[in-house]
Parts: C-alpha cells; structure tokens; sequence
C-alpha cells in the first residue's frame, strides 16, 4: 500500500513538474510585456495546479473555437478592403506633423488601417446633448442605424433610443444593435428586446457569457466599444454608453455619471462601419462580404479638413496595442 502511495506522489510530483515548465515556457514565448510575464510565472510557480487552472481560465484570450473560425474566414475579404482603403488615403504627412510619420506607419503595420482625412469632428460634453443628437440622427435615418455599446439600461433618454429605432425600423431602416452579454444583462433580461425584434430590429448579444462557457472561453474579455452609425453619414463614438445617467445606477450614491462623445462626419465612418460589421459577424453566421453593402459603406465624402487613424481594440485585436503606442 505504501509502496502505491509512493507511485501516486512521484505522479503529482512530475504531472505538476511538466504543466509549470510548459506554462512557463508558454509565458515566456507569448513575448509580453515584462511585468505581466513575472506576474504570471509568479503565479505557475508558486501555486501547485492551482496557478496553472488560473491562467488557463485567465492568462490567454480564448474566445472559442467557432469566434476563431468566422475570423479566419473574413481575413481575405478584410485583406482586400484594407488594400482600396490604403489606395483612398493619401495624407501628406510631411506637411501636417512630419513627428506623426512613425506612429502613422506603427499603426498601419498593426492594423492595416491608413489615417483618412476630411472628416469632421464635433465634440459632445454632456449625455443630453449626446442623446438628443443622436435621437435627431435616427430620426432621419434612410438607409440604416447601427448601434454597438457595452452597456445599455432602460430609463429616460434609452427607452427614447428604443422608441426611435423601433419607428425607423417601422419605415423601413436597417437596424441592428449589438450590447455586450455581461454589461448590458438587465437590458437583454427584460421584455424591452422582444420588442424590438418584433418591431424588425435586429438585436445581438455580444460575447455570450455562463458558467459553462467560462471553462471554454474567457468571459472577463468583454466588448466596451461604444458607437452608433446612420447611414454613412454620421457616426459617434466616445465614452458614453447606452444610459440615462439620471437613472443609471443611483442607488451606488456616487451621482451622474459625466461622459463624452464624439459626432462624425467624413470618410472615417467607413472604416467604424467595417469595425461594427467585423464584431456582429462574429456574432452571428453572416460573412461580411455578405453583409456589407459596399456602395454604402465605401461613399462617405469628405466634411471637414481633420485627419484621423482609427485604431480598434478589444477581444480578438492585438494585446496592449494601444498601451504600446501610448
């Protein structure tokens, strides 16, 4: 028995020699930075099994094998459209910020995504502003109104949101809305969704999250991408989410929350509309060259005289890029 007792340690003992020395080699070859590297082979190392299930939960992007697989199959369509994108700017850099030129070209190389100028950006300070903007915006939507925030709460200016929408869907508009699983989880529970889709809208939970799913995909990765699209015409995107600050989360006794957004115009929209597009297919099974309609994403003409290089982040992007061009 003793002797059995021997065998089951030496097992451990080498089961858990083996997983700490391929994690650690697996953090090592991750190339990141230094201090999340130490942070992790701390935990390996000092933990038994325990830091090893934690960064397995944790420590890498997993976002499930069939989110892989619909990226992998926007990649050639994605290669193509950045190539026209790239043929379309044609910012002249020496004569604007020559000190511009490195972080232009770090960004093109991570991204694919060239600066674009001509656009007009108008900043928001204040929700109300923000939403009766954007209420006015839907209003006069024609073609199409594309929403994607983290979080959105019924009360006050949303259920105004809601209620214009669903008209515009009435008239015949195009309208998807995308809200992340966890941030927007009151909103998806309540009947206010239901609605929605029987009105047409198109209403998509983004990074599904469980606690099934948690032994498969991370579901801390969240998408706080804030935005909203009409027609190619004016697009937003900012800090603010989908709430009435008057009343969102009152009972926490902090007061309103303060957010900015910004209203656009101009040639960037294009590229915040393949941004959204790129998100809601890996929600749902429809390809982006599908689901594009290109004469309508790639028309935006010129409105201002400002240059802008959109740099997406978030599940899915490049770890700490925008971290690394700060």
């Amino acid at each position: 028995m003793e002797h059995i007792y021997w065998i089951i340690t030496d097992m451990i003992f080498i089961a858990d020699l083996i997983i700490r020395i391929g994690l650690s080699l697996r953090v090592i070859m991750r190339k990141r930075a230094a201090s999340v590297s130490l942070a992790w082979l701390v935990v390996i190392l000092l933990l038994p099994f325990v830091g090893a299930i934690i960064y397995l939960l944790f420590g890498e992007n997993r976002l499930g094998e069939k989110r892989a697989k619909r990226a992998a199959e926007n990649v050639s369509f994605l290669r193509d459209w950045s190539l026209r994108l790239a043929e379309k700017s044609d910012v002249d850099w020496q004569t604007i910020n020559p000190e511009c030129i490195p972080l232009n070209r770090l960004i093109t190389t991570i991204f694919d995504i060239p600066a674009m100028q001509g656009n007009d950006l108008q900043l928001i300070d204040t929700s109300d502003h923000f939403f009766t903007a954007l209420i006015d915006d839907i209003n006069n939507a024609e073609t199409f109104c594309y929403l994607q925030f983290y979080i959105m709460f019924n009360g006050g200016f949303a259920d105004k949101v809601t209620e214009a929408l669903m008209k515009a869907s009435q008239r015949g508009v195009a309208c998807k809305v995308l809200l992340d699983s966890i941030g927007s989880k009151d909103f998806l529970k309540s009947p206010v969704p239901a609605a929605m889709r029987a009105d047409g809208i198109q209403v998509v939970e983004a990074l599904p999250a469980g606690l099934f799913r948690t032994l498969f995909v991370r579901v801390d990765l969240r998408n706080h991408r804030k935005m909203a699209i009409i027609d190619s015409e004016v697009a937003y995107t900012g800090s603010q989410n989908l709430v009435d600050p008057k009343f969102f989360k009152q009972e926490s006794g902090v007061g309103e929350w303060k957010d900015s957004m910004v209203r656009i115009r101009g040639p960037l929209i294009e590229i915040m509309t393949a941004a959204f597009l790129y998100d809601w297919t890996l929600e749902t099974n429809v390809s982006l060259d599908t689901l594009i309609e290109k004469k309508r994403l790639f028309s935006p003409e010129d409105a201002g005289d400002t240059v802008v290089q959109l740099v997406p982040s978030g599940p899915g992007f490049q770890e700490n890029a925008i971290h690394d061009l700060l």
